[in-house]
């Protein structure tokens, strides 16, 4: 109980002192009731259910929600972009091309060259129709001002390189090239769109995750 609560009970005390009885002939059960009285309204003025213990100072409040917090706004943990993994160069090249299976993407044969640490997927439709393209476009891009038509689709393609720094230190840059398919009636094309960095973040997430578990 802070001093603004003392000063409250204090006050409340005070209004109802000419109904507290004082001297021998103390009525308890009178008193007992008055007393819950004055405790129950601080515990409104206070916006506490009385009939509930007072919350731990620690514990999480109602509908809390875990995560990062920024400016109020719940996000996923943001790794730096080039990341670097403590592992040497070997492990992060062999880790690479099993990270991208398992984002359900393609490794890009005639473009990707693993030999030089590059590694560049194929584009990947991660989005359909008018109704929720625009929507899953901004989550991962920001949209060109100038288009102002309807987005019909979404893909994207990542480029991943590889480098050594130590023995045991290797950095990898991630970037996503996203687009979008904007539409009218009379025509549609792909537009670049540039990238909020969820997709890098996402691919050096599960990279990571992968390495740790090795």
């Amino acid at each position: 109980m802070n001093r603004s609560h003392v000063t409250l009970v204090a006050c409340l005390v005070y209004r109802f002192r000419p109904m507290i009885p004082v001297g021998r002939d103390i009525n308890v059960k009178r008193f007992l009731i008055i007393f819950a009285l004055v405790v129950g309204l601080h515990a409104v003025a206070v916006g506490q259910d009385p009939r509930q213990p007072p919350p731990s100072p620690g514990a999480p409040k109602p509908g809390g929600r875990s995560g990062i917090d920024f400016g109020g706004k719940v996000r996923d943990e943001l790794l730096p972009n080039p990341y670097r993994f403590n592992a040497a160069l070997s492990v992060v090249m062999q880790a690479v091309p099993e990270v991208i299976k398992q984002q359900k993407l393609t490794l890009d044969q005639e473009k990707s060259r693993p030999h030089e640490g590059l590694f560049i997927t194929t584009p990947y439709v991660f989005t359909r129709g008018n109704v929720v393209s625009r929507a899953e476009l901004e989550r991962v891009s920001q949209l060109p001002v100038a288009e102002a038509r309807s987005w019909a689709s979404g893909r994207y393609r990542l480029e991943i390189r590889v480098s050594p720094v130590e023995a045991t230190t290797t950095q990898v840059l991630v970037t996503a090239v996203i687009e979008g398919l904007a539409q009218d009636t009379l025509s549609s094309k792909w537009v670049p769109c540039v990238s909020l960095g969820v997709l890098e973040n996402d691919l050096l997430k599960a990279l990571r995750n992968y390495i740790d578990l090795q």
